[in-house]
């Protein structure tokens, strides 16, 4: 627990990257098999099929190699081409006694279940590589935690809490409270305050501490040195951690044009990448998000388009555009695909979509009822909090 008097030991929880393709910002397109039927790799004798050298471009469902065990996916068209047995594309299912890996799941075919339900407006959600954290509004305002097999779904905290952000860190959990910031042990235990800082939208633990955004600017508190360090006072909204460098999303008002900066975690002068139309006003939702070497963004004014750019700066391309009627809610990358939330104007309905970071088609891989305005990913699953109807669900991504 993070305490005036003390320091978190840990580091950030690394995630591991299931994928069958690196995406470059450009360049890598998704091509999909002809109709004409290649050959997967042959029957193993306990390791299912091998690596199918010879297989033209196979179609969707062709099984490879019949032996048991994992088996190779057979190299007879791209991401459609058929498996070996157990093999781990996107065409047919694994064959006798493969375990498909987690990961990239195909369109139409990514399995979703509620991890938690009779929740009141479950809202933010951040995960490790155990659990899943959430936060919700009963009892006015509480911090649970659920095992990934939708197991113990338990309470941490219950308070009148107005929760502003939630992050972690190691074995702490960090919540603000509008104008105070708690660590809270992911075991459970009592709250431990941290710091003041007014308004807080999005935490940031970094550099010995925690960046605390806010209206006013940013803060940084260090743990050692038991204080908040103050570095400007701009109005932002959200920001994330990439390599060494903070990427910040800013809005001063309806009226002057919303930003995305980068600025060194160590502290220093803020370097703008891209600007977005005026309008909007205030809504932190997760405008942003950074996977390898590019930065993936939208704009509140702008919720209809999806943006990419190197993180290092450079000309930005649009990556996805929504369909009338729709609105871009938050967005995540991980593995060279891009996941957003977008839901219909009148809130009815909300879809979890994917693309490739280096472009191509939008496929949509689950849809429910209501509003889900927040989704944290892991190696092989979303989660995603509706606030209608009282869920988390898990969504294979």
């Amino acid at each position: 627990v993070a305490v005036p008097n003390g320091k978190v030991e840990g580091s950030m929880i690394k995630l591991g990257l299931g994928v069958l393709c690196a995406m470059a910002l450009v360049g890598c397109k998704v091509s999909f098999g002809e109709t004409d039927d290649g050959t997967g790799g042959a029957a193993g004798a306990n390791t299912g099929g091998a690596v199918g050298n010879t297989g033209g471009n196979g179609s969707v469902g062709n099984t490879g190699g019949s032996g048991n065990g994992t088996g190779g996916s057979g190299t007879g068209g791209s991401a459609t081409g058929g498996n070996g047995s157990g093999g781990a594309s996107t065409g047919g299912a694994a064959g006798a006694g493969g375990t498909p890996t987690t990961g990239v799941c195909a369109p139409g075919a990514c399995a979703a279940s509620d991890l938690a339900v009779g929740l009141y407006h479950p809202e933010r959600v951040v995960t490790d590589s155990s659990k899943v954290f959430f936060t919700d509004a009963k009892a006015g305002g509480r911090l649970l935690s659920v095992e990934k097999s939708g197991a113990n779904v338990a309470t941490l905290l219950e308070a009148s809490l107005n929760v502003t952000a939630l992050a972690e860190e190691g074995d702490t959990l960090y919540v603000a409270d509008y104008n105070q910031v708690y660590g809270v042990p992911k075991s459970g235990g009592a709250p431990q305050p941290v710091t003041q800082s007014i308004k807080v939208t999005d935490i940031v633990p970094a550099e010995g501490g925690l960046w605390l955004v806010n209206y006013d600017g940013l803060d940084h508190y260090h743990f050692a040195k038991q204080k908040v360090d103050a570095h400007r006072s701009e109005d932002f909204r959200f920001a994330l951690l990439a390599d060494a460098d903070l990427y910040l999303y800013q809005t001063y008002s309806t009226s002057s044009p919303p930003l995305v900066q980068r600025m060194p975690a160590t502290g220093g002068t803020l370097a703008p990448l891209a600007s977005g139309p005026t309008g909007g006003g205030y809504d932190p939702r997760a405008y942003l998000t950074v996977d390898g070497t590019s930065l993936f963004y939208f704009f509140h004014s702008e919720r209809t388009v999806l943006h990419a750019m190197p993180k290092t700066g450079g000309s930005s391309v649009e990556l996805a555009t929504l369909p009338q009627g729709q609105v871009l809610d938050a967005v995540s990358a991980l593995g060279g695909y891009v996941y957003f939330l977008a839901w219909d104007a009148d809130y009815s309905k909300t879809t979890l979509n994917r693309v490739a970071a280096g472009g191509g088609s939008v496929d949509e891989l689950f849809e429910t009822d209501g509003e889900c305005s927040h989704l944290a990913l892991d190696d092989g699953f979303a989660y995603v909090t509706n606030r209608d109807l009282g869920k988390v669900h898990k969504v294979q991504r």
